[in-house]
């Protein structure tokens, strides 16, 4: 329906998404629908999908993000984020005044360049890592861990909610980053720990079918654990987050607790066995691999067979 003279029509917000990656894609999904969304990509091959998706793909970063009050990162690691943030003066090509939102797991020193960067081009820096995996962005069940200045949460939350209806405020500075990095450590332990009981369990006489009823009836039932549960009953070891993502990860948080003078053994230890699952060849299986790994080691036939060693 065309608007009569003298309506106002609504204006749709105008944002940009860098990096085309997996959870890059869930983002822009999540954007379409209610915003312009201009896209651009590293490799020209992931911007077909983006565009089936309904966004615009830019052939420049400084095209992609005219206009934009605030632009979106989704970048492989703190080198992909220096190459595109840094190295390609991406808040040069912003206008003042605008936000970068970057939505990476990343290392501290990278991330306090960038806001340096930022402060010099007059551009607002908000770190935001995302709390979830493609799948559950795109459902509507991820969180954002943000931190970075109150005023520019607030200006877009709108923004930052249709991303991940949680958006968790944690300060002013760096703490989001510290806090992904401690959630994923969390992860890593407690699929570890999945790993071992199914693969004990199995080999005392239970089913795992029962292994999972039993954890998600007593007090360490989770929304995480159920579904890593879920993907251990069906056999499924297709990546929502890969092992060597985990490893990328957790070498992080072992560099910032060694910067801290804290001893993390069982950070450390995890580490090793992720090291082990994608030296078997599991490194872009989901990082549920750990359940495969300890099988091998075990002598336990394995729930599918793991790809060739690396």
């Amino acid at each position: 329906m065309s608007c009569s003279a003298g309506e106002e029509r609504p204006i749709t917000p105008t944002v940009a998404v860098l990096g085309l990656g997996r959870m890059g894609q869930a983002v822009v999904e999540r954007l379409a629908g209610g915003y312009d969304v201009a896209v651009w990509n590293r490799s020209p091959g992931p911007m077909a999908q983006a565009a089936e998706a309904g966004a615009r793909p830019a052939g420049t970063i400084a095209e992609a993000v005219s206009g934009c009050r605030a632009v979106l990162t989704s970048l492989t690691d703190g080198a992909a984020v220096r190459a595109v943030v840094l190295d390609a003066g991406l808040a040069r090509s912003m206008a003042p005044g605008a936000t970068l939102i970057e939505l990476s797991t990343i290392d501290m020193a990278t991330s306090e360049a960038v806001a340096d960067s930022c402060a010099a081009a007059t551009v607002g820096y908000l770190r935001a890592p995302v709390s979830g995996n493609p799948d559950t962005v795109r459902r509507g069940r991820a969180a954002l861990l943000v931190s970075g200045p109150a005023a520019a949460v607030e200006e877009h939350r709108d923004l930052l909610q249709t991303v991940a209806p949680v958006v968790n405020y944690l300060g002013e500075g760096e703490q989001s980053r510290v806090a992904k990095l401690c959630v994923n450590l969390m992860l890593a332990g407690i699929t570890e720990l999945f790993a071992e009981v199914v693969v004990v369990g199995e080999r005392s006489g239970l089913q795992r079918e029962t292994i999972a009823d039993a954890l998600s009836k007593s007090v360490v039932g989770s929304t995480f654990l159920g579904y890593k549960a879920e993907a251990a009953i069906a056999r499924d070891y297709r990546a929502t987050f890969t092992t060597r993502d985990l490893r990328k990860d957790l070498r992080l948080l072992c560099e910032q607790a060694q910067d801290v003078d804290v001893p993390v053994p069982v950070g450390a230890a995890v580490a090793e066995l992720v090291d082990d699952a994608i030296a078997r060849g599991m490194g872009d299986l989901d990082f549920l691999s750990l359940l495969l790994r300890l099988q091998a080691a075990a002598g336990v036939e394995p729930d599918i067979e793991p790809p060739e060693r690396s």
